[in-house]
């Protein structure tokens, strides 16, 4: 495996994240081929490949009522309050302990619904750092609605003397730009946003200097500042947790979209040598068996985290102009791609380089070694052929999905 590696950049975090395969490894997976069998095998390759989702992510979600903190949580999980493990919404506060609400992609990244500060129950003093357990959290966001509080100033300073990463949060800008809008003459969504950005900082000022407030809305989190506030988020992380962070969060952004792309493309890098350790194994079938079981767990991974579904393209074709709908033609093509029927269509493109390989494993002394470089060179182009696709079609949904929002602001 050594030879095949060689001449390959692999960075020295991808190094430390997949470990290259080394002949033990190959002799492990031939031993658990005649034990344990195929599935066994296959199984163990996609529970190392899914190790993103054993990083424990804590993130505090704290404001007084009526701020969005639960449509918040249930925006940067993807989900609306209709729906299944979706947080309580109302007007009203609705905690009245501290909560934690798992993100349906990783169970390990849990956003916690904590108790405003100052109530009798939970008091501004330090047994409010211990009630909502403190130390558990990676991170902190401070949400209003309108100005700062003194218990939201109180609590940002405890944050910063425990040197913790906090974040402050205006949310519901998409109602004061609605409002202002039916009010103003001359109304420029700029204008009112820095209006809303230095009423903020003006109670912030002499406690936090100049701070960073990101200004957004739960209903339009692909509006505003919501893709910055999820960037910062991942920024604020050690390595391993920035990866299960990126991994975790929705493709809001043209930045984001890169983000993940680089993770895959490392994913693809792993991909590619556990194939070429499958065409090591001398049972007939085994490795077109172990490169179809992992280029589908893989194209089905691409899919989801680029957003490219048959719902969203289904819920985008009713508003698009009707000469846009080419490009959602373009698109459908890829929500399909994941099926072992079309896979196999994929395959057939590569037929000539994968009948050489089973024919070479046969060749004495190199013939595992040629099979096993062609099969990770066949693995290595198609998902990295794959990977070029969804990017470029998670952009255009993202691009078509805000020139749909715009559009619905000029109607109102």
């Amino acid at each position: 495996m050594d030879e095949i590696c060689s001449g390959l950049f692999i960075d020295d975090y991808v190094r430390r994240r997949y470990t290259v395969v080394t002949p033990d490894d190959v002799e492990d997976i031939k031993q658990k081929m005649e034990t344990e069998g195929l599935d066994l095998v296959i199984s163990d390759m996609e529970s190392k490949l899914d190790g993103w989702k054993s990083q424990p992510l804590h993130c505090g979600i704290t404001g007084s009522s009526g701020t969005g903190k639960s449509s918040f949580i249930n925006t940067i999980r993807g989900l609306t309050p209709r729906d299944e493990n979706a947080a309580s919404v109302g007007v009203v506060e609705c905690t009245t302990e501290p909560t934690s609400y798992p993100d349906p992609k990783n169970p390990m990244l849990q956003y916690w619904d904590l108790p405003g500060v100052g109530t009798p129950k939970f008091p501004k003093d330090e047994s409010y750092l211990q009630k909502i357990g403190f130390e558990r959290f990676d991170f902190f966001l401070i949400i209003t609605a309108n100005r700062f509080s003194e218990n939201d100033i109180w609590l940002a300073s405890q944050i910063r003397k425990a040197k913790k990463n906090f974040f402050f949060v205006r949310s519901k800008i998409d109602q004061d730009l609605f409002n202002e809008k039916r009010c103003r003459a001359n109304f420029k969504v700029k204008d009112v946003m820095e209006e809303i950005r230095n009423d903020c900082v003006e109670k912030l000022q002499p406690d936090f200097g100049n701070p960073d407030i990101f200004l957004i809305s739960n209903f339009d989190p692909q509006k505003y500042e919501f893709p910055s506030l999820c960037l910062k988020l991942i920024d604020a992380l050690p390595q391993l947790k920035k990866e299960a962070m990126t991994l975790s969060l929705q493709s809001l952004s043209d930045t984001m979209i890169v983000e993940k792309k680089k993770i895959l493309q490392n994913r693809v890098w792993y991909v590619s040598l556990m194939s070429a350790a499958g065409a090591c194994i001398p049972f007939l079938g085994a490795s077109i068996a172990i490169d179809t079981a992992l280029i589908l767990h893989e194209l089905q991974f691409y899919r989801q985290q680029f957003g490219i579904s048959k719902e969203t393209l289904a819920s985008l074709s009713e508003k698009v102009h009707s000469d846009k709908k080419n490009i959602l033609n373009n698109v459908q093509i890829l929500t399909s791609i994941d099926t072992t029927e079309n896979l196999l269509s994929l395959f057939a493109s590569f037929s000539s380089s994968m009948a050489v390989e089973e024919v070479s494993r046969y060749i004495l002394g190199i013939g595992t070694l040629i099979s096993s470089g062609l099969s990770f060179s066949r693995t290595y182009r198609m998902l990295n052929g794959q990977l070029d696709q969804m990017e470029k079609a998670s952009n255009e949904i993202m691009a078509l999905t805000l020139e749909t929002m715009l559009d619905a602001d000029e109607l109102d």
